[in-house]
């Protein structure tokens, strides 16, 4: 009886083990991916930013 109950706590554990790194990783690419993206994104508009001000600075001289 308890080694039955062992091996079930154990395939419980298991699962749940797994379940949790599987969840874990898929949220840590997620986050990971959307730093990427809100570091591209804010790079693009720093640099978008940069040119219209040398435009404008440009035109009034």
């Amino acid at each position: 009886m308890s080694i039955y109950f062992g091996f079930k706590f154990g395939y419980i554990v298991g699962l749940f083990w797994q379940w949790f790194f599987v969840t874990f990783s898929l949220f840590f690419y997620a986050l990971g991916k959307l730093l990427a993206d809100v570091l591209h994104f804010g790079f693009y508009i720093a640099l978008f930013h940069d040119c219209s001000f040398l435009m404008m600075n440009n035109a009034y001289k």
